[in-house]
């Protein structure tokens, strides 16, 4: 399906299978937070999870984006855990008797739960447990919890700190006291990025050491080689062989640029690499940014305390501007700026998946250099 942008079927998915069998591997021990930026794939890998689960394992999927507080969570999740009382045979009778405690009823059709601010907390604690008590004990339940960083990002913005903190701390004692249950927390902010803005509040609190993090990689040679093969497959006429791979090797592995460039050669007709090189622009001068790539421009003023923001946007702005990356020693150099206050910035935005180092000088560059002639574009540089 050439669908650059639309929701991608379960059974669709290619390239990833290797990432979901360690990610079902490590969710056998532990929970697992899956960080990506905007459009790599994260949802689409965990929507065929949840289709393809192994036995005994209960999956739910939820997308947090959007949700303004601590209660919207919980009542949320009372609606989630009432979907899957069908196979939880035991949990339906017990979280109804919870929720009546507080003048809520689940059998109303269409009536999603509705909460009072001072009960979440009870609410949340009680109905993790029921469900930890109601799963076999060789089943999970795994709650799939797309773009959870970002939610208690935004909750820090909007002045719930202390909500946040609360939640957090909720959750993670929920991980340690009840073994039925896993996470699978999703981000497109790194989870640091949430900490350092609590931590200004006074949070001295790491809730989510506990939680295998994982970065989710662009797809492999291979992987990205076998998408473009069964897109180009799409296309009428025979593709040359090495189209491709032509395809995998200028996408980068990135999922999205594979399928607009796809698209590309099914809108013109044209079915070789010039199209390809096409699309590529395309996309980078697209004022529609269907890459989402001005999400890494915004987010860094959301989510950057002031005293650091100049200084990460002028690097940001050096290293752009060379393909091949700029060593340490001459980025210190460039700018006038404390060493240790650059490598800072510098291994911040390494974490957060703008950046990569090389080479024994250290040299730094975009790890998406579509991003990087984006960032050109959009910087004036």
């Amino acid at each position: 399906m050439i669908n650059p942008g639309g929701a991608i079927p379960a059974d669709a998915v290619i390239g990833r299978d290797r990432e979901i069998d360690e990610y079902w591997l490590i969710l056998q021990r532990q929970s697992v937070g899956l960080l990506a930026p905007r459009r790599v794939g994260k949802t689409s890998i965990c929507r065929r999870m949840l289709a393809y689960p192994p036995a005994r394992v209960v999956p739910i999927m939820r997308n947090l984006e959007g949700l303004q507080s601590a209660t919207e969570f919980v009542a949320r999740l009372a609606d989630d855990v009432d979907h899957i009382v069908g196979l939880l045979t035991r949990v339906k009778s017990r979280v109804s008797d919870i929720l009546g405690r507080f003048g809520v009823g689940l059998d109303v059709p269409g009536v999603r739960v509705q909460l009072a601010p001072a009960q979440w907390k009870v609410l949340l604690d009680e109905l993790l447990h029921e469900v930890n008590e109601a799963t076999p004990e060789n089943g999970l339940v795994v709650f799939f919890w797309d773009e959870f960083t970002l939610f208690f990002g935004d909750l820090a913005r909007r002045g719930a700190a202390e909500e946040a903190m609360v939640l957090l701390d909720r959750l993670r004692a929920a991980r340690q006291a009840f073994p039925r249950i896993r996470m699978v927390l999703t981000g497109s902010i790194g989870f640091e990025e949430v900490m350092e803005q609590l931590r200004r509040h006074g949070y001295a609190n790491d809730p989510i050491n506990d939680v295998n993090k994982q970065i989710v990689p662009l797809l492999d040679e291979v992987g990205a080689a076998k998408l473009a093969e069964v897109l180009l497959s799409l296309l009428p006429g025979t593709p040359p062989l090495t189209l491709a791979r032509f395809i995998a090797q200028r996408s980068e592995g990135h999922p999205l640029v594979i399928q607009h460039m796809a698209d590309r050669l099914r809108q013109s007709g044209r079915i070789d690499e010039a199209e390809v090189e096409g699309a590529l622009q395309q996309l980078i001068a697209d004022d529609s940014d269907p890459l989402e790539l001005s999400h890494y421009l915004e987010r860094l003023g959301h989510y950057l305390p002031a005293e650091t923001l100049t200084l990460t946007r002028t690097l940001l702005d050096t290293i752009a501007v060379d393909a091949q990356g700029v060593a340490l020693a001459k980025l210190v150099a460039d700018l006038g700026t404390d060493r240790e206050q650059v490598l800072a910035a510098l291994n911040r935005l390494r974490k957060d998946q703008y950046l990569l180092r090389e080479g024994t000088d250290h040299r730094w560059r975009f790890r998406l250099d579509v991003l990087r002639r984006w960032w050109r574009q959009e910087r004036g540089l």
